[in-house]
């Protein structure tokens, strides 16, 4: 932390004038206090930002002071506590504080709530990460991917996009190796392994991925650009699992493209790197990439952006996508993209002009190699001839020529803008036509061979150059009798003077040359004019050279064998042996004419009987064989001495077949063979590095079989002594069938391609039949369920009405019943107050009686008195004990009146909640009628007919719910407890007698209701109703199912 010691003392002092509850912090809650204070007094030194003492509020004071609990303390106590922020010189102890302060950080990361607890969470991992990466890597990947998980299942919010583009910044801090690098004061050192083991525990950890695409489609504008830049940095580190995860996922892909389009230039910038990334070694997202309109996106951001590093990643990432993919090149061309490839190449070009500087606006893998991808050799031949043409009919090899001739291009340019061209012109005639009328503009034009040779033949110009314009020339001598006619007839001696430097001059003083390198590309080029031509062959010959005033002209083959003899560089004498093999090929007489110097001949068996000391000379020693040999492959006898049984017995007697074929067999054994006969483009980090060329590696292909063959191991005829006509002729039989085959191939492609169609048609009938018969056991099924529905429509309403009448029906029954009750309730009063007065009336005669017998008792009759008081005691008591049993009968019958009467009302009640139950209902039921009228009308389509069941089965439900409440109301049917009030009040056994009749006939009353019970189970139970087996009350009280 960059604070200053006045800081530091001012916020000393404010500690200390602080309250007691300011200053005290728990232990468990200190280093957390601390690590949010580091975050903010982190991001406000990052931001350039001057803060007073007074930012520091009481957060960043109790970070200082964690573990405090007094108000003053010594100052070494609170120099303490700032050493768990700044930092402490043990390194043991500063691990195990770092490890503990992540460990409490993701604790705090998981279990808080509050938005600024997380936040300032965040931010302090945020900073530790950038010197403690792998602390915080392993215990805080998992907290901050479920974080960023649960906020994509849950509603987001600004506050929850704060969040995760923190989370986003933290996880690409871990990985990005710029932010490693540009850590260069940390003590750990920057190590690759830990960054990619990060990497992978990012990748593994579930919903990682996933998470960080729904990421790249957040609107905000920090949660998109960390997404991206996190994704890029995971790219780097684990290319192949990404791009698997991303092809899984069919939409992920173009979303990432569709970001190309942001109108923000920050992301969409940060997209194209993402995208170059993505794309490469992988052809399936590079087709990916341009079937979603790719190419044409670049080149919009080439033409908003112009000369600049964006349009610089443009045209790499183009380069990436064409670059060995024939699919996207043939794309590319069908889009006519080319055309827009040259009004980028214009507009570049423009602007450059306008600026004065022609060095930045084309580099080697920019522009030029995205045309040098469209004519690849490594592509097929018919796309490559089309690209071509485009290039000549859209103007585009006209602005390179023009750029190719700028006086102000580097030398770097220019070797990309050389190659460029060679691709274009290579083996197509009219672009190499018009590539030999190219000339300079001075006063003095010049030929652009003649240019191109001056640049090949200067040493003072890069190798890189040198090398660009002799693949250029020999790109315009490729098939091209015409140019090769033109070249050799500038070595021909010529009557006029010539006062400009021709071709022919360049090449002759480049094989003259005391530098290797120029008589070596020289050489291949003279190879170039000559090969797979007889005819220049011959026209070489007449060809005369005169190194000297003083001594006369030698031909141009006395030269090069003369220079071949002299010459102990194996770069030169390997150069003058292709040249002379591929000069000797196929012409007769340039083999006599070369046999007639017996010197060559000496020469060259000399070499074979040589040691093979190092690998050039294997080299030389093996090329000195094959020219041995085609010496004695196109002999025609002329020369006496060494005819081609006299060839075959000198290689006989001095080296032996055997050694001769091995000797042969380490040219194609060789690193440099097999190097350059993959590509025509010669390549070399350094002169030394170029031995062989492309053309001669197809000779030697072709005729190595036939030179030994002609040595002896066979005498059969070989191929590749025929006559140039003759094989060619051959070579256009071959092609004839080539073409056949290739021309079947397509015929079968397509009518595979046809089968597959009508393979597929066949399947699509087929199942449109299965889906027809399928319809129509519906549309039968529809219509029976309508027939059911229309049953159960009117079922429903006939249950609707007996349920309204039964309903209407119960209602008086009860309310008769109360009645009934209620008016039974009045005798049953009035009875015992007549039991009451009589009661009163007998004991007001006891006591009469008493008097009487007290009357009797003082006139003396004590017997008759007695006995008469005895048996009226005895009356009475048994009068009384009746009466008392007869009232507690009455008073038991009495609370069952009130308890029927209290489950009337309860039944009243019941009813007339079942009555608004019922019109609420039946509103419903009315409503999902209707709904079912409408949905039989709108049930046209035969594929609606599953819906069918479930409306069937809804009213099939309404009617058991309808039929169980009529049966429900028909249980509340009272129809005993009226026959109580009817006995007589005159005596007082015979109302006994009518309460135990009428107790018996309850019992049998109840019998009855309990036999109609058991068949009214039994009739719910076969209606599907759910019915309790717990008594009549759980029957009565329960509801419809």
């Amino acid at each position: 932390l960059s604070i200053t010691f006045s800081k530091l003392q001012t916020s000393f002092s404010l500690l200390n004038e602080l309250p007691c509850s300011c200053i005290q912090a728990s232990n468990s809650n200190a280093n957390l206090a601390q690590a949010s204070a580091l975050s903010r007094v982190d991001s406000l030194s990052k931001g350039g930002k001057s803060f007073p003492c007074t930012t520091l509020n009481s957060e960043f004071v109790c970070a200082v002071a964690s573990g405090i609990s007094v108000v003053r303390l010594p100052m070494n106590y609170i120099k303490s506590g700032l050493q768990t922020i700044v930092g402490r010189k043990e390194n043991s102890d500063m691990a195990e504080d770092v490890v503990e302060q992540v460990s409490r950080l993701v604790n705090r990361l998981r279990t808080s709530t509050l938005y600024e607890d997380r936040r300032d969470t965040l931010r302090a991992l945020r900073s530790m990460a950038k010197h403690n990466r792998v602390e915080v890597g392993t215990q805080a990947i998992d907290a901050l991917v479920h974080l960023m998980h649960n906020s994509i299942t849950n509603d987001s919010t600004d506050r929850d996009a704060e969040l995760i583009a923190l989370v986003l910044e933290t996880l690409r801090i871990l990985i990005d190796e710029e932010d490693s690098a540009a850590n260069v004061h940390q003590e750990k050192k920057f190590d690759q392994d830990e960054i990619q083991k990060l990497a992978r525990m990012i990748i593994d950890t579930k919903y990682s991925i996933t998470s960080i695409l729904c990421m790249i489609d957040d609107l905000e504008f920090n949660v998109r650009l960390q997404a991206i830049r996190c994704l890029t940095a995971l790219l780097i580190h684990d290319p192949k699992t990404i791009q698997d995860i991303l092809l899984e996922n069919h939409a992920a892909s173009p979303r990432i493209i569709d970001l190309l389009h942001d109108d923000r230039e920050v992301i969409r910038n940060f997209a194209i790197l993402l995208l170059l990334e993505l794309s490469h070694g992988n052809v399936n997202i590079q087709k990916i990439i341009a079937f979603e309109d790719g190419f044409e996106s670049l080149i919009r951001i080439i033409y908003c952006e112009g000369n600049s590093v964006v349009s610089e990643d443009c045209l790499f990432l183009m380069y990436k996508m064409l670059k060995g993919n024939p699919s996207n090149v043939q794309l590319f061309r069908e889009h006519s993209l080319i055309r827009d490839l040259q009004g980028v190449l214009d507009l570049l070009c423009a602007v450059e002009e306008e600026r004065g500087n022609l060095e930045n606006y084309w580099t080697e893998e920019r522009t030029a190699t995205v045309v040098r991808t469209l004519v690849s050799p490594s592509i097929p031949s018919d796309l490559i001839s089309n690209c071509q043409y485009d290039f000549q009919s859209y103007g585009f090899l006209s602005s390179l020529m023009n750029l190719l001739l700028s006086p102000e291009i580097t030398a770097k340019v220019l070797t990309s803008v050389v190659l460029a061209v060679a691709e274009v012109i290579r083996g197509n005639q009219a672009n190499q036509d018009y590539f030999e009328t190219v000339a300079t503009n001075s006063e003095c034009s010049q030929n652009i061979v003649v240019i191109l040779l001056l640049s090949m033949t200067n040493s003072g110009r890069p190798f890189g150059l040198r090398l660009a314009t002799l693949y250029c020339l020999q790109s315009f001598l490729y098939k091209n009798d015409h140019g090769k006619a033109h070249l050799v007839q500038t070595l021909l001696p010529s009557t006029a003077e010539v006062e400009q430097v021709t071709a022919g001059h360049l090449i002759c003083t480049g094989l003259v040359s005391s530098d290797p390198l120029d008589q070596w590309l020289c050489a291949c080029l003279l190879m170039h004019a000559c090969i797979w031509s007889t005819d220049e062959k011959e026209c070489l010959l007449r060809v005369q050279l005169a190194t000297d005033v003083s001594e006369p002209p030698k031909s141009l083959l006395q030269q090069v064998t003369s220079i071949l003899l002299r010459s102990h560089h194996y770069q030169v004498r390997i150069g003058l042996l292709m040249l002379l093999s591929g000069w000797l090929a196929h012409s007769p007489l340039a083999v006599s004419h070369f046999l007639q110097q017996p010197d060559n001949v000496t020469y060259l068996f000399g070499q074979l009987r040589g040691s093979e000391a190092d690998d050039m000379e294997c080299l030389t020693q093996g090329l000195s064989a094959f020219l041995i040999g085609v010496c004695s492959l196109f002999n025609d006898g002329s020369v006496k001495k060494y005819t081609k049984e006299s060839l075959v017995n000198l290689v006989e007697s001095h080296i032996g077949r055997v050694r001769f074929v091995e000797k042969l067999e380490l040219v194609t054994k060789s690193e440099a063979y097999a190097r350059v006969s993959q590509k025509p483009q010669p390549k070399g980090n350094q002169a030394r590095d170029l031995l062989f060329d492309h053309e001669f590696t197809k000779l030697f292909r072709q005729l190595e079989p036939d030179v030994t063959r002609t040595l002896g191991f066979s005498q059969a005829p070989a191929d590749s002594m025929l006559l140039p006509e003759a094989a060619e002729q051959k070579d256009r039989v071959v092609d004839q069938y080539k073409q056949l085959i290739k021309d079947q191939d397509e015929q079968i492609g397509r009518l595979t391609a046809r089968l597959q169609t009508l393979e597929l048609e066949a399947n699509r009938r087929a199942e449109f039949d299965q889906q027809k018969q399928k319809q129509e056991e519906q549309a039968l099924q529809y219509q029976e369920y309508q027939v059911q529905l229309n049953s159960i429509s009117d079922q429903l309403q006939q249950l609707k009405q007996y349920y309204v009448t039964t309903m209407d029906e119960n209602q008086a029954n009860a309310f008769a019943e109360q009645a009934n009750l209620k008016s039974q309730l009045e005798c049953l009063e009035l009875l015992l107050q007549q039991r009451d007065a009589e009661v009163h009336y007998y004991q007001q005669q006891c006591i009469l009686w008493q008097q009487h017998i007290a009357n009797q008792v003082a006139q003396g009759e004590f017997s008759y008195a007695i006995q008469a008081s005895n048996s009226l005691v005895e009356q009475l008591n048994a009068q009384l004990a009746f009466g008392w049993q007869a009232y507690e009968e009455q008073a038991a019958q009495l609370g069952k009146l009130a308890e029927e009467n209290e489950l009337l009302k309860l039944r009243l009640n019941e009813a007339q909640n079942s009555l608004k139950w019922y019109e609420m209902d039946s509103a419903r039921k009315d409503a999902e009628l209707n709904l079912l009228k409408k949905s039989q009308t709108a049930l046209t389509a035969p594929t609606n007919g599953a819906e069918v069941p479930g409306l069937v089965a809804g009213a099939a439900g309404m009617a058991k719910e309808l039929t169980t409440v009529g049966i429900q109301c028909n249980f509340a049917d009272p129809d005993v407890a009226a026959n109580a009030s009817r006995q007589s009040a005159s005596e007082f056994r015979a109302r006994y007698e009518a309460l135990y009749a009428e107790n018996q006939d309850l019992l049998l009353l109840l019998a009855d209701h309990d036999q109609k019970l058991k068949e009214q189970k039994q009739m719910l139970i076969h209606l599907g109703a759910e019915v309790s087996s717990d008594g009549e009350d759980d029957l009565l009280l329960c509801g419809s199912p």
